[in-house]
């Protein structure tokens, strides 16, 4: 960096003036107002840093980091010396794939600033992204021991800790997280399912208390937890977030099937068929009511109404022959005489596997933007 001269000139008070507006209007989530009046600002003072920086920021903040990299990188380029700059510009080449280019930024900014936690936290995700479980470990637990307060550092190390299969640890870590946060949703969801994972169901319902006490009117938290506490098979719990999710959207059909679902198992059968009487026969709710049908009824015992239930849910779905066709034939493969109840839970597993297939195609074209050109239809939505 010998002989390096920052190019820099002084800003008068109206240029000084725009770039706080600007601030302002990002603070307030006007974000287009604040685009506005930045990109004139930089027509004027185009290698004016901070004005670079918050151009950046707000395309990261609409999920736009394509458009945002550009930005953070003129930034770096007119502040090499400078450790935000790099640091934001990192996380937006990381959230891009750039793991290279991120790990450049990353130890950039540790090299300019060896006690940035921030720094370290990068570099540990980067060495995830690449597998290295043993050096993300080791960059993270020096995050932490940099800024113990620091909750991407928890996360991030707590996470690791699982994928390593160190579960107890993790654990302890996100406990550190909700220690000062109780609410946090993330560090709540995370140790709620690696409790229930573990058998600790007591401690988990204390989380997820916490959760609901602090999130109540957080609709997609509740969902999270919802989740959690379905996947982990725990109905009663999964009954108290569901009521939840229904005092604070009642109009949520989703939620009532889900609700319905989690009361079959318990034995309240009665309520559960009430809460789907009058849900719309819409096309993409349909074989989600009969599978809701199939759990009410094989609750009740009658084993042959809920396999001709199943069936149905799994002919309603896209190739739902084609999937019917591939069961029966295994089923016959399997030889000898299947009794209801067997064909009830295969014809329910059947239907379960195709629906999570469906929901994993669906997120990964949500992911790549690719929606069909049609809009959610968040009350028949089957994502909860």
């Amino acid at each position: 960096m010998t002989g390096f001269t920052p190019r820099m000139r002084r800003l008068d008070n109206g240029e000084q003036n725009r770039l706080a507006l600007a601030r302002s209007l990002f603070r307030e989530g006007r974000l287009d107002e604040a685009t506005v009046e930045l990109a004139s600002l930089l027509e004027e003072a185009p290698r004016f840093t901070p004005a670079l920086l918050l151009m950046g920021r707000i395309l990261q903040k609409q999920k736009r980091p394509e458009e945002a990299a550009p930005w953070l990188d003129a930034a770096v380029a007119q502040a090499p010396l400078d450790v935000e700059p790099a640091l934001r510009a990192a996380r937006a080449h990381l959230s891009l794939g750039h793991v290279d280019r991120a790990e450049d930024l990353f130890r950039t900014a540790l090299n300019l600033d060896a006690t940035s936690a921030w720094a370290r936290v990068g570099l540990g995700l980067v060495a995830g992204q690449r597998d290295q479980g043993e050096a993300a470990l080791e960059h993270l637990m020096e995050a932490v021991r940099l800024d113990p307060t620091l909750v991407q550092a928890r996360l991030s190390l707590a996470r690791t800790l699982r994928r390593l299969e160190r579960a107890d640890e993790a654990a302890e870590h996100l406990r550190a997280v909700l220690d000062r946060d109780p609410g946090h949703g993330t560090a709540g969801t995370q140790l709620a399912r690696l409790l229930l994972k573990g058998g600790h169901t007591d401690e988990a319902d204390r989380v997820i208390q916490n959760l609901i006490r602090f999130n109540g009117d957080d609709f997609d938290m509740l969902r999270q937890i919802t989740r959690v506490t379905v996947s982990g098979g725990q109905h009663a719990l999964a009954e108290r977030v569901l009521r939840a999710l229904i005092a604070a959207r009642p109009d949520s059909l989703a939620t009532r099937v889900r609700l319905a679902q989690v009361l079959a198992p318990q034995g309240k059968t009665d309520e559960a068929r009430a809460l789907i009487a009058d849900v719309p026969r819409r096309r993409a709710v349909v074989p989600l009511l009969y599978a809701t049908e199939g759990d009410i009824v094989l609750a009740e015992g009658n084993a042959e109404g809920a396999a001709k239930a199943f069936r149905a849910a799994v002919l309603n779905l896209p190739d739902g022959n084609a999937l019917m066709a591939e069961a029966d034939a295994a089923a016959t493969k399997a030889g000898g005489t299947l009794t209801d109840d067997v064909l009830a839970r295969y014809y329910q597993t059947v239907f379960g596997r195709a629906l999570k297939a469906q929901r994993e195609a669906r997120r990964a074209r949500r992911r790549g933007g690719g929606e069909d050109g049609r809009d959610a239809d968040t009350d028949t939505d089957t994502d909860l």
